[in-house]
């Protein structure tokens, strides 16, 4: 079966994150969101498990608490770099004022969509759990599109990956921290051209280098789940010398900067005292 390549070509090429020009009195049918989570939902799935729940939101109050979190983790850094940028011609400033409108309005649009996986990782590495999401949600953003509709992605969690990093830093446990948004870390120029915010990621080593330690770290957080994948709206956390990279020989890993303490983590949108708390409970148990 062929299709008609150049309109096809212009979905996916035209798709983008609207923000100022989303029309926040429009009418979403419940039958047109799921429509479009239905076709979604035939994105292809890690070990072809299907374990994506979609949430669905109308309720107005609903939707005032998630814009506040969505506010409260980078709305007023938005608001300020907006204010900075403002007719200075920068690359970025429209994009700037486009999300700090957005995250000013959030709680007006007609609908909000959270994709999510439903369960927890067992840490088996096998994929399919926490590997099929992006994927579903950037087909869902395109049957929206070829309706008429605009949507927004929204990624405003990585604020809290600063104040994570900036309370990982300085404790006595931890030996290297590495995230691209220190002066410290050596692609931070290259990060700084390319980010705004610096990303959720985040590896650190612990000072006695101890396998054991750090194994015992990973499974003993609340917060955390324990994944081999990781990127997402959940917090995420991972061992590599027991899981990623545990087929490399030590001597290997360890010319590459993953030693047998290594620990990367992806902060998500949790409440971010929670998440600290969650961090330093487990590292003074060591």
């Amino acid at each position: 079966m062929s299709f008609n390549t150049s309109e096809t070509d212009r979905l996916l090429s035209t798709t983008r994150s609207v923000k100022t020009r989303l029309d926040l009195t429009r009418e979403v049918s419940d039958e047109l969101i799921l429509d479009c989570i239905d076709i979604a939902e035939q994105a292809p799935t890690g070990g072809n498990q299907s374990s994506r729940r979609w949430l669905v939101v109308r309720d107005s109050e609903t939707k005032k608490e998630i814009a506040e979190l969505y506010r409260e983790v980078g709305g007023e850094f938005l608001k300020e770099q907006a204010e900075l940028l403002d007719g200075t011609g920068h690359h970025n400033e429209k994009t700037i004022k486009a999300s700090s409108y957005l995250a000013e309005h959030l709680e007006e649009v007609p609908v909000l969509v959270l994709v999510t996986i439903y369960g927890e990782h067992d840490g088996s590495g096998r994929p399919g759990l926490f590997d099929s999401v992006i994927q579903a949600a950037w087909s869902f953003c395109l049957a929206l599109r070829s309706r008429g509709l605009g949507s927004a992605w929204t990624t405003m969690h990585l604020g809290n990956a600063k104040r994570i990093a900036e309370t990982l830093k300085d404790h006595k446990k931890i030996d290297k921290i590495y995230w691209p948004g220190f002066k410290s870390h050596p692609n931070h120029n290259i990060a700084k051209k390319q980010m705004k915010l610096f990303g959720g990621m985040i590896s650190f080593s612990l000072k006695k280098n101890d396998i054991n330690d750090a194994k015992k770290l990973v499974s003993s957080m609340r917060y955390f789940t324990l994944a081999e994948s990781l990127g997402g709206v959940e917090s995420l956390c991972g061992h590599p010398a027991s899981m990623t990279h545990a087929a490399i020989p030590k001597a290997v890993r360890e010319k590459t900067g993953v030693v047998d303490s290594l620990i990367r983590i992806s902060v998500g949108i949790e409440d971010v005292e929670d998440l600290s708390e969650d961090l330093m409970i487990a590292l003074e148990k060591l």
